[in-house]
């Protein structure tokens, strides 16, 4: 469900004035953000709890600390992924696929950029694979981060696939993403218009 059809409600009395409203405003603007970014179908097994919660918060019906601060660690580890994933891109001198970032970017209009690319579904697979395949590029969740998310493997995936690289020049780009590392600073981009690249940013260093 799109943040514009949840509507936030005033919170109620017992937090309106203290440090656990002000948590839930905090939390509701991430939750709102994160529901704009097309992080996938609300049926689906990634999605079905943080969704729920997510509306609880916006609607004023989660009021427990606890909770709040879970959610907001959900929400700030999808957001950490997702920028992740935009500078492992950039750092691969990669274009984002189809120009977009990934809290911009909508798995549902891979397919008709791909298709009339030949990118089949097999071929998607495969790389999705490669990625997945003893690489840890993206990692696990904790229990309090809730459940894995496909959404920044599959925007990867679109990228490597998009960029009319061999087999063998994708697994070096992969190899090279999963050796990058990189300070929180450097994962909050600045604008990248039309798929063009800055410099300003780098790794910290590469693994051995």
């Amino acid at each position: 469900m799109p943040s514009s059809q949840l509507e936030p409600e005033e919170a109620p009395s017992d937090i309106s004035g203290g440090s656990t409203g002000s948590l839930r405003s905090r939390v509701a603007k991430l939750g709102m953000d994160y529901m704009d970014s097309f992080p996938g179908p609300s049926n689906a097994a990634s999605q079905t709890m943080i969704q729920g919660k997510i509306e609880q918060c916006v609607r004023g019906t989660m009021t427990d600390e606890g909770q709040l601060l879970r959610l907001l660690r959900m929400l700030d580890f999808r957001n950490g992924q997702m920028k992740q994933a935009d500078m492992l891109i950039k750092q691969a001198s990669l274009k984002f696929p189809q120009g977009k970032r990934c809290s911009e970017w909508d798995f549902d209009t891979f397919a008709g950029f791909a298709n009339p690319r030949g990118i089949t579904q097999q071929t998607y697979y495969e790389v999705v694979n490669m990625v997945l395949e003893g690489r840890e590029i993206f990692a696990e969740p904790t229990f309090d981060q809730g459940p894995g998310w496909p959404k920044p493997v599959r925007y990867l995936v679109a990228a490597l696939l998009a960029s009319d690289l061999s087999r063998e020049e994708i697994k070096a780009k992969i190899d090279e993403m999963a050796h990058c590392t990189f300070s929180p600073i450097q994962a909050d981009l600045g604008t990248q218009a039309n798929g063009e690249h800055s410099n300003e940013a780098s790794p910290r260093g590469t693994a051995s």
